[in-house]
Parts: structure tokens; C-alpha cells; sequence
């Protein structure tokens, strides 16, 4: 629903959508749950006042403004405490009676609904940190508002969310681990990362994973909500840097290595190459037991175009996980720039096989045919070629 808005201390506010016992918002401000707000719902001449708690909150995007600073935009579902069935019935009602009047309804319905809210902070809970699970609130439509379809691979996520459960349950995972950042970030780094990261681990966008790995997700993304919560309240994040500060630990090999693998990870999202190539190739240094440290290693390399040192990384890769689609398609792609099509062609088969419906193999198998062979290369970009032929 497009709904006109007005509320103290931010620029806008908007109801997605309405029911007899809540309503789902976005906003330009967080809406924390727990906090209560004061709400007035007005539609064609009729209004009402309202309380509201709200049960779930998250960060669902950021729009860039001229200045370069990201301008966030939350989403919340908040639940009617002290209004009578009668008063929020007549105006659902009269709403959806003007919308079945249109002879031309939008494919999602109730889309043509003007109105005005306002909100007013009226209390905070006590605490900063969040029940865990409470996410699980949320209305089936937010996945339609992110627009959230997963695109990682089930068996990559599922990997990573066992790998973050595990510290998460040994208490070795910090709030800046789970924000893949370094100790003592700055708040706009912190703001960022959790942004990014709301967006990858929001359970939403993995609704196709197994009941016991969705739970461990949740539990994750409980934590890294509260992590969000106490990083940016200065008070509460000053006490946590000193518990940093005092209980120093020795990371192993293997957990200094899964921290230079996520902080290339993030240096590979920023575009940052050389910094990613090298914190890669120190991951997989320190530890050589995990294929996707080699795949991201390959994936890197293969954006520098260094192929070669690509081609090696994803064969250690498929050494440690021979059936991983995954590493499977990176090598028919890496291949497949290295001009060697039946190498490449065997690659994307294997991952077909295994994966009949792996969009990435489709595409390359795809790439192969209009290629025939690397002939229209030959012909159409001889400087394309040359390259090939050094590589070789």
C-alpha cells in the first residue's frame, strides 16, 4: 500500500501492510523491539489512535544520498495493544471495500491505499539484547519486500551457518566475528557490515534450508542483531571493547586462518583484489583442509587473470571436495577463460550430472556452443586470443 506519512524525527514511514492486530511498517529509522509506539492511522477522512509493540525488526536495505552516506531503511512488524476490534474493523473494512471497487487490481493486491500514520516514541525495554528466535515473527511478506531469493549454493550456506553455530555455542564467536570486522571497529563500519550481513544470514532468504539448520540460522541471526544493538550504543560497546581488551585469547592455525578467509571475503565484495588474493593465500597457508579457501582463492585469482595459479587453487579445491557443484563450475569457468573448452565442457557436465538444475553449468555449457570451440574468439577478438595462447 502507498501510504503518506508523518513522524517526529524522521523523514518516512510507510505502511506495507494492515490487519485487525498489527501492521507491517518501513521506515527510515530502527524500531526496536520490545519499544512501544503511538500510532495514527488515517484513511479518507477516517482516523484512529493506537498503541503498538513491536515483535520484529530488521535492517532490510540502504539508498545512497549525494554525499555518498547510506540512508537505511528498516522493516517491522508491530502488533496492536489497546485498540478496540471495532475501530481498527471499520477502517480494514472500508479499506478493502474501496479496493474491490477498482476494476484493475495490481498483481499483489492491495497496492492503491492512501493514507497518513504517525508514530511517537512512547517506551524502550530495559535491555539492549534481543530474545533469540524473535526474528522468527516475521510475516511471510518481507521475503516479497527484500526480494531475498537465495543465491548461494545450499550446501556452501549450510556449511557456513555449522561453522558460525559452532563458535556461536563455544562462545568463541565475538560480535565483531559475527560481523566479519575487526576489533573495535568504528560505528560506520559496524553500521555497514551489519547491513551487509543482515542481508546475507537473514533466515528469509534461506527458507529452503532443513528445520534443524534454519534454527541454528535463527539462533545466528539473533546474535547478530544483538551485536548490532550493543556496537552502536557507545556506552555499551565501551564495556565490551574493554572485555576484548582483557581477556585476550591465542588463536590456533586454523582460527587465525577462518579469520583471514572472511576478512578476504570481505575484501573481495569491496572490489579490493590484491588485498583478497593475499589474505587468501594466507587462509589457505594456515590451513589447507577447507576447499571453499581454495575456491575463493581460485575465484579471486581468475578476476586478476592470474589463471594458472586459479587453475591450481580450484584442483586443491575438488582434491578435498571432488563432488562440490560449486568448485565444479568454477573450473569449467576458469577453463572456459583459459580457452580450453573440452576441460571445461567435462566440468560443467560432472556439476550437471550431479546438479541437474545448476543455472551457472547451464550458462557455461551455453557459453561453449555459442563459442564452437573459441572459433568466433579467433575471429572476433584476436587480442582475446593472444592472451589464450600465452596462457597455454
Amino acid at each position: 500500500m502507498k501510504v503518506g506519512s508523518e513522524m517526529p524525527a524522521t523523514d518516512e514511514v510507510k505502511i506495507i501492510n494492515i490487519s485487525m492486530s498489527g501492521a507491517l511498517l518501513k521506515a527510515d529509522r530502527r524500531l526496536n523491539i520490545g519499544n512501544k509506539y503511538a500510532l495514527k492511522v488515517g484513511y479518507k477522512g477516517k482516523a484512529m489512535f493506537v498503541k503498538a509493540v513491536v515483535i520484529w525488526s530488521l535492517l532490510a536495505d540502504g539508498i545512497e544520498d549525494a554525499k555518498g552516506k547510506i540512508k537505511p531503511v528498516y522493516l517491522a512488524g508491530i502488533q496492536f495493544t489497546d485498540v478496540t476490534k471495532g475501530k481498527i474493523e471499520e477502517i480494514v473494512n472500508f479499506i478493502e471495500a474501496d479496493v474491490q471497487k477498482d476494476a484493475v487490481q495490481p498483481a499483489c493486491g492491495r497496492q492503491d491505499i492512501n493514507g497518513v500514520i504517525n508514530l511517537s516514541h512512547c517506551s524502550s525495554p530495559d535491555g539492549h539484547s534481543m530474545e533469540e528466535g524473535s526474528d522468527r515473527h516475521s510475516h511471510a511478506l518481507t521475503s516479497r519486500i527484500l526480494n531475498c531469493t537465495g543465491t548461494d549454493s545450499p550446501d556452501e550456506m549450510i556449511e557456513e551457518i555449522e561453522a558460525l553455530y559452532d563458535r556461536y555455542k563455544n562462545r568463541t564467536l565475538s560480535y565483531y566475528g559475527i560481523l566479519n570486522i575487526e576489533d573495535f571497529a568504528e560505528s560506520e563500519e559496524i553500521r555497514k557490515a551489519y547491513y551487509r550481513r543482515a542481508k546475507e544470514l537473514h533466515p528469509d532468504r534461506h527458507s529452503y534450508l532443513p528445520p534443524g539448520t534454519l534454527e541454528k540460522l535463527n539462533s545466528i541471526f539473533a546474535y547478530l542483531t544483538e551485536a548490532h544493538e550493543i556496537l552502536t550504543n557507545s556506552d555499551c560497546k565501551e564495556e565490551y571493547d574493554k572485555s576484548v581488551v582483557s581477556a585476550p585469547v591465542e588463536l590456533s592455525n586454523e582460527d587465525l586462518a577462518r579469520r583471514k578467509f572472511e576478512q578476504g571475503k570481505i575484501a573481495l565484495w569491496n572490489g579490493k583484489l590484491p588485498e583478497a588474493e593475499m589474505l587468501f593465500h594466507y587462509a589457505v597457508y594456515l590451513d589447507g583442509s577447507w576447499g571453499k579457501y581454495f575456491y575463493f582463492y581460485a575465484k579471486t585469482l581468475v578476476k586478476l587473470e592470474k589463471c594458472r595459479d586459479a587453475e591450481k587453487a580450484i584442483k586443491e579445491a575438488l582434491k578435498l571436495e571432488p563432488l562440490n557443484v560449486d568448485y565444479l563450475t568454477e573450473a569449467g569457468s576458469i577453463y572456459q577463460v583459459m580457452g580450453l573448452p573440452q576441460r571445461a565442457r567435462k566440468n560443467f557436465e560432472e556439476a550437471l550430472r550431479l546438479q541437474p538444475s545448476n543455472k551457472k553449468a547451464h550458462e557455461g555449457m551455453k557459453g561453449l556452443t555459442n563459442d564452437n570451440g573459441g572459433f568466433r574468439d579467433n575471429i572476433l577478438n584476436p587480442i582475446k586470443t593472444f592472451r589464450k595462447i600465452i596462457v597455454k
